[in-house]
């Protein structure tokens, strides 16, 4: 079973991925956190194959998400000391760094971004 860790913290977009990729990917077990302390929490007590993150979001749950908050950064980079294929969501990648691959929003970007979450998984964890 594989095992996967999605931090967003626009609710809506977060039970969307989620319920599309468990309705497509039945072999995944999905986690999520909504603001970087959760993230690093779960990053540092479980290993996953794939972490999905947002671009910014809050450090804790009580903060608000401003223009120079890029936790992505900081998700990405303990996520590929683990080891993790990252993938990133974000309405803005181009202040990330050290993902494997990154999709915007988009109707058409968030199909392909399950597209590349479901063939990861399959030529890795098959």
């Amino acid at each position: 079973m594989s095992r996967m860790l999605i931090v967003e913290d626009d609710a809506l977009v977060l039970r969307t991925i989620k319920r599309r990729i468990e309705s497509s990917i039945t072999d995944v077990v999905i986690d999520t956190a909504t603001n970087l302390d959760e993230a690093q929490g779960l990053i540092s007590k479980n290993h996953y194959d794939i972490v999905s993150t947002d671009g910014q979001f809050p450090t804790t749950k009580n903060d608000r998400v401003n223009s120079g908050e890029f936790n992505g950064n900081i998700v990405i980079s303990l996520a590929k000391q683990k080891k993790s294929f990252v993938v990133v969501l974000t309405g803005n990648a181009q202040d990330l760094h050290g993902y494997d691959e990154a999709f915007t929003k988009s109707p058409d970007d968030t199909s392909l971004y399950l597209q590349a979450i479901e063939k990861y998984l399959k030529e890795h964890h098959g």
